[in-house]
């Protein structure tokens, strides 16, 4: 908190304080400034970044899921730290939330395909992440992207025929 009292308006300084309100628990305070701070803050997606990375670290994952979605909607950023929330969704075993993630990511970015097959091929729980997909499959039957998946987790089981 010495640097936020030297600088009160400075942007890595409010960082500091949000450190602390994260710390001390007080959860409209922190809420408060950090929606404060990412509406503010737009146009710099890695202060924004970083905003939301601080959250992560307390384990206010509901409530940083909420202000992305929020700001997916605001400020048409469709698929903004998309693939961080899926990553994070992914090593908390959260298969279903993880492969959505992926998808819009992928959806907003299908030039990188090969990464998101292979971070959702590296799943442990196969059975399981090829039931969301085919469920996917349901929803939107002609995405080639979600058949490609599809094909690659198939071949991963063993189901070659």
């Amino acid at each position: 908190m010495q640097y936020y009292n030297a600088k009160k308006n400075d942007p890595y300084s409010l960082l500091e304080k949000l450190d602390y309100l994260l710390w001390v628990e007080n959860e409209q305070a922190w809420f408060t400034l950090a929606s404060d701070l990412i509406d503010s803050n737009l146009k710099n997606k890695n202060y924004i970044r970083m905003v939301i990375g601080r959250i992560i670290a307390y384990n206010h994952i509901e409530k940083v899921y909420l202000i992305i979605k929020n700001l997916r909607n605001k400020k048409n950023m469709e698929s903004f730290f998309s693939l961080e929330m899926a990553n994070y969704f992914k090593y908390g075993m959260q298969s279903s939330k993880a492969v959505n993630e992926y998808f819009l990511f992928l959806k907003f970015n299908p030039e990188r395909y090969n990464d998101i097959e292979e971070k959702i091929i590296s799943f442990s729980d196969i059975d399981s992440i090829s039931a969301i997909i085919n469920n996917k499959l349901n929803e939107k039957p002609f995405d080639i992207n979600i058949n490609r998946l599809k094909s690659a987790l198939e071949y991963k089981k063993g189901d070659f025929i």
